[in-house]
């Protein structure tokens, strides 16, 4: 997980991060967009990236044997 997050620069979970931000966020669309280009993150940015990390790794956890987790991984 680790690599992975490291070789995307974790986009994925800035993008998760503002995304959440703004839809949990903001009181009307204008105010939602605002709250998305703003680089800094709020607390349901960082409530969603912390059980993003959490699932996945509860998943990698429990898909068993090395080559599952191998191929969970490359998918």
């Amino acid at each position: 997980m680790l690599t992975g997050l490291a070789l995307t620069g974790a986009l994925h979970e800035d993008g998760l991060a503002d995304t959440a931000d703004g839809f949990f966020g903001g009181a009307d669309r204008g105010q939602q967009l605002a709250i998305m280009r703003d680089s800094r993150h709020g607390t349901f940015g960082v409530l969603a990236i912390g059980l993003s990390v959490l699932l996945r790794g509860a998943g990698l956890a429990a898909s068993g044997e090395a080559g599952d987790i191998g191929r969970a991984l490359i998918a």
